[in-house]
């Protein structure tokens, strides 16, 4: 499978299978009293998130580059996705506040890390090659590295924690 389809189909589980689940699952005590209330906190969560995103981005981006510390700040907003989309695997069904603040700090960190992995190309590409380095191949490589370790720590640790 090439890496195109291959983050295709990241895309489409984290947009739609996670979000079915969420409102299937995690939500369902709540739907049976108040139809449609696991889909609004969904998007509750996300909306959230991006707003923070939204809000922080250029402080962010900003505190990243006087400290010249960008690495780090990618290193930790990837550490910190890795570890809240991991603990996903660990929340009961009718855990659904604990499963919005995961989601909405894995979104926040994914989506900082984004904002982070932009801000690398104009040093990794020339100016004769500005424009044809994509920010979403960097995505990808964060996300191919990232995967087995949140893979790795969900397999570890989800027999302690039977669902």
């Amino acid at each position: 499978m090439n890496t195109r389809r291959r983050w295709n189909i990241v895309r489409v589980v984290l947009t739609t299978v996670y979000s079915a689940y969420f409102v299937g699952v995690m939500a369902a005590g709540l739907e049976s009293s108040h139809p449609g209330i696991g889909t609004l906190l969904w998007t509750v969560a996300v909306g959230v998130a991006n707003l923070l995103v939204l809000a922080s981005g250029p402080v962010v981006g900003a505190m990243a580059d006087y400290h010249a510390s960008k690495k780090r700040f990618l290193l930790v907003t990837t550490a910190g996705c890795v570890l809240a989309t991991a603990l996903l695997a660990l929340v009961p069904p009718g855990q659904v506040a604990l499963a919005m603040l995961l989601v909405t700090l894995s979104a926040i960190a994914f989506s900082s890390g984004e904002n982070l992995i932009a801000a690398f190309l104009p040093e990794i590409s020339g100016p004769d090659r500005m424009g044809r380095v994509a920010p979403d191949t960097l995505s990808r490589c964060r996300f191919i590295l990232s995967e087995p370790l949140g893979s790795h720590v969900c397999h570890t640790l989800a027999p302690f924690f039977p669902v």
